[in-house]
This record gives structure tokens, sequence and C-alpha cells, in this order.
């Protein structure tokens, strides 16, 4: 589980803990057990809360989606393994009334095996992971090329390097990731900082990762299936650093192997699983996650924690007995990180 997991999983039981207290249109049937039998009378959503704040098999359900099957993006097979995984426990948890939705996905994109390495100077791998739907590189085969820094990768460091920058791999640099506005701040960063290379004409960007060490993370460069027509890759953060060092002291030269495959439309699938109202079941309240991720982790905070505990929710509404007024709907959704497909679908 990544950092920031933990405060991710207070944040979620905070959140269900908020919304049960929000359902007034509520009420439980009798108890069915010893654990309700002692309040009878207790509100729905106080059962809800309490029930969230206690052991449950969330965490459990978390281990089996992020150990057993791993980084799932849409369109793989770990991700049809997900959706499986949880129709079955969506009906585990007794949501008899579960099932799957597909849609399309105007475009695929698959990763290859990623290879870098530094020539001159001196030798030594670098640690890529290609940016999803960029190109691959000509070919798929490798590309070897001098390197050039373009600093923060705006237009105007670009535009620095003249003639330098055509068929050159373009280096760009990136603050180190601290909050959530630095998320944002990087991808808002990436259409501007795509176009200046393109103008440029260099042949290849490597960008600094925002995560500190050797980690990295794949971020979408074309939402929508439509990539920049240019091989880009996430490059070790101190790799990067490494080579913007050497680069200050003369020519620096690499070899870059991104052998992704760019495709056409295909089916995606979401989950679905309702709880019928009692009184108003043609108003629907929607409560939601996405099951997809990215597969250089195994998507415990992004986010599998969240998929699991939309199960644990419908899972206490059954183990409680909560009969809501309105349905009740709980979607997982795919196609997130394509472009929020799964959602718009």
């Amino acid at each position: 589980m990544p950092k920031g997991a933990p405060r991710k999983i207070l944040f979620t039981l905070a959140l269900v803990c908020g919304l049960a207290m929000l359902l007034p249109w509520t009420e439980a049937k009798p108890p069915q057990s010893a654990a309700t039998a002692a309040a009878p009378q207790a509100h729905a959503a106080e059962l809800l809360a309490a029930r969230e704040q206690g052991p449950t098999p969330l965490l459990d359900d978390l281990r089996e989606l992020c150990d057993g099957i791993g980084g799932r993006p849409t369109g793989s097979r770990a991700c049809d393994r997900a959706v499986d995984w949880a129709v079955d426990r969506f009906r585990a948890a007794g949501v008899q009334s579960t099932w799957t939705e597909s849609y399309t996905i105007p475009g695929s994109w698959v990763g290859g095996a990623d290879r870098a390495e530094c020539l001159a100077p001196v030798e030594f791998p670098i640690r890529v992971a290609a940016g999803p739907f960029t190109a691959p590189t000509p070919g798929g085969h490798a590309l070897e090329a001098p390197l050039v820094n373009a600093g923060d990768g705006s237009a105007e460091s670009f535009a620095r390097l003249g003639d330098k920058a055509r068929g050159s791999i373009a280096l760009v640099l990136s603050p180190e990731m601290k909050t959530e506005a630095d998320l944002f701040a990087e991808y808002g960063r990436d259409g501007a900082m795509v176009e200046a290379a393109l103008r440029a004409g260099v042949a290849a960007l490597l960008m600094q990762s925002t995560q500190h060490g050797v980690l990295l993370y794949r971020h979408i460069l074309g939402w929508g299936g439509n990539g920049p027509p240019l091989p880009a890759a996430i490059v070790a953060r101190v790799h990067a650093a490494r080579l913007a060092r050497l680069s200050e002291r003369g020519e620096v030269r690499v070899r870059l192997e991104l052998p992704s495959r760019l495709g056409g439309p295909y089916e995606a699938r979401n989950v679905v699983a309702e709880i019928r109202g009692r009184e108003r079941p043609e108003e629907f309240v929607l409560i939601g996650a996405h099951l997809d991720s990215w597969d250089l982790g195994t998507g415990a905070e992004d986010n599998g924690v969240n998929a699991a505990m939309i199960i644990d929710l419908a899972r206490s509404f059954k183990a409680l007995g909560v009969v809501p007024r309105r349905t009740v709907r709980f979607v997982l959704f795919t196609g997130e990180e394509q472009g929020m497909f799964g959602s718009q679908a």
C-alpha cells in the first residue's frame, strides 16, 4: 500500500460516516444478529456509521484486489478479472441485483518493456515508464540521440535550446510532488509542454518523475486516447537529476526504447449493484468509485481503497437489514484512467 494510504482509509471511513448521517430516508428491519439486538431502536444511519467504524472485511477485500489482481488498466485481462471479482463480492455481500454494463472506449494503449540507458559520457541504466497514449519509439525499436535539458518544459525553455532541440531527446525537470495542488499543476503543464516539444522538433521526451527516488507512476498525456505523436516517458527522479548534472559538463547521449502499441476502439465494463427502494424505487442515490488503475503498482490508494469501501457499504446495508426509501445504486467505474469513459457511459 503506498505512502499516504492510511490517511486515505481514514478519509473514506469519514466519508461513509458522513454519508450515513445524511440518510434520513432509511430504516432498519428488525435486527438479525446479537450485535444489533442490543439497540433495536437505533436509527439506520447510526447503525451504518458504527459498523463502518468497526471491524469489517474492507481491508481483506482490498488485499484480494491489490495482491491477488494488482494493477488493472482498463482493457487488460487484470481489469476483466477485477470486474468479475467485484461482481462476486457484491453478490457475496447479499446484493443479488448486480450486473455489468458495457461501453466503448475510442482508443487503446498497451505499454511494453520500456528501456533506457545513458551511453555517454558514462554508461548507466535509466529507469523509465512510457506515458500512456504517447507514441512508441519509431518502429518500436531503440532511438539513440543526444540529450538536451529543456528545464521546466515551457515554451521559453524549448526556444532557448534553438537548433539543438531538433532530433534530440529532451529532458524536462519537475519539482517534487507534495500536495494535491502539485498533482494538478503537473497535469496542467503537460499539454503546453508537449506542444512546445513538437514545435521544437524533438525526437522524444523524458519527464522527471515528481515522486522521490526511483518511484514512477503513469499519468496520461492524451485524454480520450488522443495522445501526442511523440514518444514520451517518465524517468526516475534521481536518474533525471544525474542526467541534468552531466548535461552541464558536456554532451550526453541516451538510448530509449518504448515499444508501446496504440489501437482502436474496444469494449469495457462497469459493475453495477442495486438495493431497490421501498417507497420511491424510481429515484436513485448513486454511490461510486473507479475500479481500474495503472499497472506500475497495485492500485491500492488509486482507487482500490474506495472500491473496497463501496462494496463494504453495500455489505453493511444488507448485514444490518437497512432498506432505503429510494433505490441505492453502487457503481464501480472502469475507464477512469483513460479519460473517465466509464462514468460518462
